[in-house]
């Protein structure tokens, strides 16, 4: 818990997590994981299926914690949100990591799917609010065709389901934050939306 809130305040150490220590890789294998666990998949992205002993390794270390999977997820959802808040780390990550930019907005939708207001606000902020922030750098010439564009068409009609509603004024906000971006990124070159996620 202690590193979500580091992170959320200290762009240094976000920086320095993601390109000296490159322990953005690990917050991911740890991502993949309690995934897996929370939707009942069993997918590792794409850029981390070669390293099959840090797999089995987190793996270990994770399946001895004895946090609630959905609790965890949301920790580490709302962590790989706030590392993104930084440019630097967002544009590499946007840039040079594609495959794992991919996956994390595949299952960021997975998770966001026959999620209920009032039963999972936590977990929807989070994805929201991480959505968001990846898709403040994306630039439409990198990701216009592909799989890119067919996760955000699916992705549409859950973020309507949260903006259409009166129950979670943020959860409104934070979905219409992450359907700007997606629009904005096709008609304009305004500036998008972003933000930190909430502890």
């Amino acid at each position: 818990q202690r590193s979500v809130h580091v992170a959320s305040f200290n762009e240094d150490f976000s920086a320095t997590l993601y390109f000296v220590f490159k322990g953005f890789k690990e917050v991911f294998y740890c991502f993949d994981h309690f995934y897996n666990l929370v939707t009942g998949e069993n997918e590792i992205a794409p850029e981390l299926r070669e390293d099959k002993f840090r797999i089995s390794f987190t793996n270990f270390e994770t399946q001895t914690t004895t946090e609630n999977p959905q609790e965890a997820l949301v920790k580490l959802i709302r962590l790989i949100a706030n590392i993104l808040t930084v440019d630097k780390v967002g544009q590499d990550f946007v840039k040079k990591k594609v495959n794992a930019y991919r996956s994390l907005l595949k299952k960021l939708k997975n998770v966001l799917r026959n999620k209920k207001i009032g039963v999972h606000d936590e977990m929807i902020s989070c994805c929201l609010s991480c959505l968001a922030n990846v898709m403040y750098f994306e630039k439409v010439q990198e990701f216009d065709e592909g799989d890119v564009k067919i996760i955000k068409i699916d992705l549409l009609p859950i973020l309507m389901e949260f903006i259409v509603q009166y129950q979670n004024e943020e959860i409104c906000c934070d979905g219409l934050r992450v359907l700007s971006n997606i629009c904005l990124l096709y008609t304009s070159p305004s500036p998008r939306d972003r933000q930190k996620s909430r502890m």
